[in-house]
């Protein structure tokens, strides 16, 4: 078997050296270093047999993805430029997802980096039955970047973190060890891991060097814009739609985090409209429109019951018992009457609006704080952390 790998290894050297002024069109090092690949000869075949053998049905798929899901792509394009990280965590969203913020596997993963709930909510994502953050593509693609930076810290190379988001830590270390190499050929040739999910990503680095791709991916034609508001407690996607003059259906689809037709009762919250629509939003709505909330007093908020409500829905939306509800209203029955203040239990609905965090290796709280966009103060705060010290396997309340 030797004496055979080093016969293919000087058949490679030497068809690498008469191909090289065809080879040198396409930097096969490149590749090697981004991924942090160790260029030695096993992985230069291996990559140079990825790219030989990239499929036409890839090409043209990686083209359909960017040209029907140019806001997704854009959005992640610049992201990675401002954070000067590789493009290929682009790729990594293509392949999970085909940038679809609607995708669901079929083991619960969801959203265009496919998160699982847990590890979505421990890198800072609102997943409940009110909204679920995952399909947001910009709060998801900030926790996908946290979360691959955790993995690059702890795997050490880029090309071991990306195995890693495909395949589970754990899973990773065990083939590592039972391989007793990381080189990456050995790992493939292992038989310990799927070897597909990589190969895939370096497929798509290689068709992103076209011309005609690297100029769909300069997205010369910017997508429509986007603007993150705030609204109210229990703003509905239909009254923000009307005011700005586009479909509900629209507006839906561009909130795909929201799940049950409007914002989650239990503290301020945000939608998503176009922006050239921004004005009219502050002209239609801010000024003119009755909020559905009020806060009377520090125990109870107010809400308006509309066409459609019934008691069991306002539970389901607040997450407070029909109980808690008729008690809280001196109901006698679940009836309820269109126009109808409906006090709320503040204390049992301001508890849900805290996201939590469990500390990694080599977290600070000023990482935390950068990571969330919080004030450190704040979560000094809530936490009740003291001389600022934090331990792995902490739970971190960000508010």
């Amino acid at each position: 078997m030797q004496g055979l790998k080093y016969l293919l290894l000087m058949i490679f050297c030497t068809c690498f050296l008469v191909a090289k002024p065809i080879i040198s069109v396409v930097n096969h090092d490149k590749v090697l270093n981004d991924f942090e690949i160790e260029n030695n000869l096993t992985n230069k075949m291996l990559v140079y047999s990825i790219y030989k053998d990239i499929p036409k049905q890839d090409r043209e798929l990686f083209r359909h993805i960017i040209k029907t899901k140019t806001h997704h792509a854009h959005l992640i394009k610049s992201e990675l430029d401002e954070l000067e990280a590789p493009e290929f965590l682009l790729y990594l969203a293509m392949i999970e997802s085909h940038l679809s913020n609607k995708a669901t596997s079929g083991a619960k993963a969801a959203g265009i980096w496919q998160f699982m709930p847990t590890t979505a909510r421990n890198f800072g994502l609102r997943v409940d039955k009110f909204v679920d953050e995952r399909r947001d593509p910009r709060a998801s693609t900030e926790a996908a970047f946290a979360y691959l930076a955790f993995l690059k810290k702890n795997m050490g190379k880029w090309y071991l973190a990306l195995m890693a988001y495909n395949c589970g830590e754990g899973r990773l270390k065990k083939a590592i060890a039972k391989t007793g190499s990381d080189d990456l050929e050995a790992l493939m040739s292992s038989g310990n891991l799927p070897k597909g999910f990589i190969k895939k990503i370096i497929r798509y680095s290689y068709i992103a060097t076209s011309s005609d791709v690297r100029k769909m991916l300069e997205f010369e034609n910017k997508p429509m814009a986007f603007k993150r508001i705030s609204v109210a407690p229990g703003t509905k996607l239909s009254s923000v739609a009307k005011s700005i003059g586009i479909s509900v259906a629209d507006l839906t689809n561009y909130n795909a985090h929201i799940k049950q037709g409007g914002a989650p009762l239990n503290g301020r919250y945000y939608f998503y409209i176009p922006e050239k629509k921004y004005s009219l939003f502050v002209a239609n709505f801010n000024a003119k429109s009755k909020q559905k909330l009020s806060v009377p007093n520090e125990n109870y908020q107010n809400y308006t019951v509309s066409a459609g409500d019934s008691l069991s829905s306002i539970a389901k939306q607040t997450g407070v018992s029909i109980k808690d509800l008729k008690i809280a209203n001196n109901l006698k029955t679940d009836k309820i009457l269109l126009n109808q203040t409906i006090k709320i239990p503040s204390s049992n609905v301001a508890t849900l609006n805290v996201k939590k965090y469990i500390v990694k290796n080599g977290d600070t709280l000023a990482g935390i704080s950068k990571m969330f966009s919080v004030n450190i103060n704040d979560l000094v705060a809530i936490n009740d952390i003291k001389d600022g010290k934090i331990v792995v396997g902490d739970n971190i309340d960000i508010p």
